[in-house]
């Protein structure tokens, strides 16, 4: 026990030793999937549809990780409620069914949260600052915009808006 108490000690004060000291010079470039979206708007955002279409990456990012928080906290929840319910209650008598009334919308709401975590964690990854640099690049180098873009309503209200 001593000894695992003084491993982690050490690790601790290791740690807080050298992240005192600044061994990088502010000067280094950072890399460009982390670039803020002014950053972004200000390299890649030569036309209104390449503003566009950073402000439509952008806004597709954060709704995704905001849906993906939201519905992972939700079937997190739901599930916590479905062991209190219904793996507790399985004493017999009124106390099952009520479970069970009560049980298969939050087993439904589980399943639900789950499929719409994964689409939107897929979601995330789809509109990434490395897929926002991927297209710009080929977007400058000439190629069209994809389709799936271009015919959406909500980059074509960004284009609207930068056309203005």
């Amino acid at each position: 026990m001593k000894r695992i108490l003084f491993l982690l000690a050490f690790c601790f004060l290791f740690q807080i030793s050298f992240s005192a000291i600044s061994l990088w010079n502010d000067s280094i470039p950072t890399k460009t999937h982390h670039l803020s979206k002014q950053d972004f708007l200000n390299n890649y955002g030569t036309d209104d549809s390449s503003r566009a279409l950073v402000k439509y990456y952008f806004k597709r990012n954060k709704k995704a990780k905001f849906n993906a928080a939201i519905f992972t906290s939700i079937g997190v929840l739901s599930s916590f409620a479905f062991d209190r319910i219904i793996l507790k209650n399985s004493s017999g008598g009124w106390s099952v069914i009520v479970a069970l009334i009560i049980g298969i919308p939050l087993g439904l709401l589980i399943f639900e949260s789950a499929i719409i975590v994964a689409f939107n964690i897929f979601r995330w990854i789809r509109f990434s600052k490395k897929n926002l640099i991927k297209q710009s690049e080929r977007y400058r180098a000439g190629e069209a915009l994809p389709k799936r873009i271009v015919r959406d309503r909500r980059f074509l209200e960004y284009v609207k808006a930068e056309k203005r």
